[in-house]
């Protein structure tokens, strides 16, 4: 019977696969970590505005774990804040477009460099912004939009342009600036619409 531990093979199986895992998690941090496109990462981490990967300039296409705070020009994917804290500890911001999810306490998307952007997809949040057109929807107890095509249930519910639903205490919509018909009124309680 051949004793393993003092076996020359056995110790070079066992340092040849720590090896291995080693080679691996190196290729998976550096493949994580690469731009998947100029400036565009697939994954981010952000702890404050000066403590973040990638930079405010570059954009992530896939995930993005902020523990309080994270900005970056666009985002595709998901934005999750709080994570390790809690979501009620969180900001997240998009400074361009949004295509995907953002979770944390307070959401904002669009326009914090003058551009306006789109947001594609869901806001899920205490304090959800969009300025720019949102396709999609926002859950949260305060919700603004700049454009909404989608809906918004909170307590409060704000839009400048609503083509969609509000659902909540107070919902407002500022009136069309051309006189065409709108359906819906331009504040109501519990339920506000406009199609």
């Amino acid at each position: 019977m051949i004793n393993r531990k003092n076996s020359n093979l056995w110790w070079f199986s066992v340092f040849c696969k720590k090896i291995l895992h080693l080679c691996l998690i190196c290729f998976l941090f550096l493949f994580l970590t690469l731009p998947v496109f100029a400036n565009e990462y697939p994954i981010g981490f952000g702890v404050w505005r000066t403590i973040q990967y990638p930079s405010e300039e570059d954009s992530i296409r896939g995930v993005r774990f902020n523990l309080f705070f994270g900005v970056n020009d666009n985002l595709t994917g998901f934005d999750l804040g709080g994570l390790v804290t809690s979501p009620l500890f969180s900001l997240n911001v998009v400074d361009g477009d949004l295509r995907g999810f953002q979770w944390g306490m307070a959401n904002r998307s669009n326009r914090l460099s003058g551009e306006e952007g789109r947001t594609a997809g869901m806001q899920l949040g205490v304090f959800n912004i969009a300025d720019g057109r949102v396709s999609g929807g926002q859950v949260g107890f305060w919700n603004y939009a700049g454009e909404l095509n989608g809906f918004q249930i909170g307590l409060i519910n704000r839009v400048r342009e609503l083509n969609g639903l509000q659902i909540g205490l107070y919902n407002s919509r500022q009136a069309p600036e051309r006189n065409l018909p709108r359906s819906g009124p331009t504040i109501s309680p519990l339920l506000n619409w406009s199609f």
